[in-house]
């Protein structure tokens, strides 16, 4: 009986070993900029994981520069994903967003538990903001997430100003 549950609990763990992406609805930028209460740039200024019952989860804390859609009257916002490191213990969720200190970001977030953020899409609703030669580029990455449907091929990059100029349009759609 032993070998048996030996047997079983390795055969989970090649299995589980071989999942390796989340498979979810791919959304183009204007799915993104509606399904988002939030769209925000900043700057990723601390990371604290914890043990949140039997799962380990961080509180991301964004430093605000811009506020492109929705309230933000904070100028700290804590945006939260699964997954993290608790003493010697490391839990990664495949396809959730990654954050980094000191990381320049563009976040598309939604509403999640109690009054709580997070990006939008898992890992598609945050970008790492770099500086390029007339506007920063937003890239995003979707390492661990499988997107499917007519958008899953949408853009891994794209300029700001694109982000303000479609945020300003759906605002002005909404408003009529």
């Amino acid at each position: 009986m032993r070998a048996l549950h030996l047997g079983l609990a390795i055969g989970l763990l090649g299995v589980a070993g071989n999942a390796g992406a989340t498979t979810v609805t791919a959304y183009d930028l204007d799915d993104l900029a509606v399904r988002s209460s939030r769209i925000v740039t900043g700057i990723v200024v601390d990371l604290e994981s914890r043990w949140e019952g039997n799962l380990v989860m961080t509180a991301v804390h964004v430093a605000v520069d811009e506020c492109l859609k929705g309230s933000c009257g904070e100028r700290v916002i804590e945006v939260r994903v699964p997954g993290g490191r608790v003493d010697d213990l490391e839990m990664r969720v495949e396809g959730t967003a990654r954050f980094d200190v000191d990381e320049r970001v563009l976040l598309f977030l939604e509403p999640a538990e109690g009054a709580r953020l997070r990006p939008t899409g898992m890992a598609q609703g945050k970008f790492r903001v770099v500086e390029a030669a007339v506007d920063p580029v937003a890239v995003r990455d979707l390492d661990g997430l499988r997107l499917v449907g007519p958008d899953a091929e949408s853009a891994a990059a794209l300029q700001l100003a694109d982000v303000r100029a479609l945020v300003a349009r759906i605002d002005a759609a909404l408003a009529r």
